[in-house]
């Protein structure tokens, strides 16, 4: 059936544009599944997934001083959210989360195909002893939530100058950073689309998004964007396919983030 061969090609064509990193066999990544009885999935034209492609190391070691970042990569229909733990405790990413921290932010539109990869950053900067820790990666969509785990460990080298320095660095603001994109996402096309985008900085980032030509895409009858910076496409065609680029900036930095749409063509009743 050409719907069984939809899932082929989520991982084909991402693999022949070069733009997905390879597991090392030993992992064993999304293990831990929940699967969440809170809705049908009788009527979706595939079978709900979600599989942690690739996770943070199982061990980190930092330095005192230094600015590292994790990062995981989950792939699944429907697309899913990335969300971060330390110690069990969610993450704050953004200055909304941190001032409502009950608010999930993870709302994607329902679609009939929704196959989708999403990656996630989480920045460790000018770290401190405070930072070590249990970090994990929790990747979720309507239906199945999995997860990763990375012990961090901090070496406590950090002189009395250049702990001040970090701490007026924390104080003073943050650069804009995209913390979780989609990296490539196939739907069928006819349908509305969303792509994440969902950036983080103080002060609060601007996003703009580009299109396959380059071009800056503004809100209209073809496209939105989000007040959490993602874009949404409506009634994609194959023109639609390519790369888009978000671009995030404040005054301490910019981030970009690519991403990939790919719109497939719809299933022939013969299939069915």
């Amino acid at each position: 059936m050409v719907l069984a061969m939809f899932e082929l090609v989520l991982f084909v064509i991402p693999f022949c544009l070069g733009r997905i990193m390879d597991s090392p066999p030993a992992q064993e990544l999304g293990k831990g599944k929940i699967y969440l009885p809170n809705k049908d999935a009788s009527k979706r034209a595939l079978k709900p997934t979600l599989n942690i492609r690739n996770g943070p190391a199982e061990f980190l070691d930092i330095m005192a001083g230094d600015n590292k970042f994790l990062e995981c990569e989950a792939g699944g229909t429907p697309p899913p959210t990335i969300h971060w733990l330390k110690d069990g405790q969610k993450i704050p990413q953004n200055l909304y989360e941190a001032v409502h921290p009950a608010v999930r932010d993870n709302e994607v539109m329902e679609t009939t195909l929704g196959l989708g990869f999403t990656r996630s950053r989480l920045f460790i900067d000018c770290a401190t002893p405070n930072d070590a820790g249990r970090y994990t990666c929790v990747a979720e969509n309507d239906y199945i939530r999995t997860f990763k785990s990375s012990q961090v460990f901090v070496a406590d080298t950090l002189e009395a100058d250049n702990d001040a320095i970090c701490l007026a660095k924390k104080t003073f603001g943050s650069p804009a950073r995209v913390h979780m994109w989609t990296h490539t996402r196939l739907e069928l096309m006819g349908s509305d689309v969303q792509l994440f985008c969902r950036p983080n900085g103080d002060p609060q980032p601007h996003v703009v998004w580009r299109g396959p030509n380059n071009n800056v895409l503004n809100n209209s009858k073809k496209y939105e964007i989000l007040s959490n910076g993602d874009l949404i496409v409506r009634n994609i065609m194959w023109s639609d396919m390519g790369g888009y680029s978000c671009q995030t900036k404040n005054s301490e930095g910019s981030d970009e983030a690519l991403v990939f749409l790919y719109p497939t063509m719809p299933d022939s009743e013969d299939d069915m």
